[in-house]
């Protein structure tokens, strides 16, 4: 099983031990084929939920993700991936900025593939549960 499906299995079943698997796998692997920072990042924000210790993110793990994240240039799904699932540890202004920029680079959410905007529709239903009243303005 590669990483990526692994991850998701894990964080859909809440298994940790798939977790762990992986961390070892990575251990154990040629890491440069993968874009690690992505994978370890969503690897810190899925233990958390699984084992409900999200609040004991620490200051420097959530520096981590949140620099993983803002050093996207390209959305791909994993990179709206780890997003959506870590922006709880977001500030609102954070968020805005990372839903911009994401909308910004979105031209045509029709013509990308249904996994995708599968993704950026959870983010932006995200977006308006954790900010209701909080207004993005982009502009093209």
């Amino acid at each position: 099983m590669d990483c990526d499906n692994l991850l998701h299995t894990a964080y859909y079943q809440k298994d940790l031990s798939k977790i762990t698997e992986l961390e070892k796998m990575l251990n154990d692997r040629n890491n440069s084929e993968l874009n690690l920072d992505n994978i370890r990042a969503q690897i810190i924000i899925i233990k958390a939920a699984i084992s409900n210790t999200l609040a004991q993110i620490s200051n420097d793990e959530k520096q981590y993700i949140k620099k993983t994240i803002f050093e996207t240039d390209n959305w791909t799904e994993n990179s709206l991936r780890l997003f959506a699932i870590s922006m709880s540890i977001f500030d609102p202004n954070e968020i805005n900025s990372v839903v911009k920029n994401i909308i910004k680079n979105t031209h045509n959410i029709n013509s990308l593939p249904e996994e995708k905007q599968k993704i950026i529709s959870a983010i932006l239903v995200n977006y308006l549960s954790y900010f209701p009243g909080f207004k993005i303005e982009v502009q093209h």
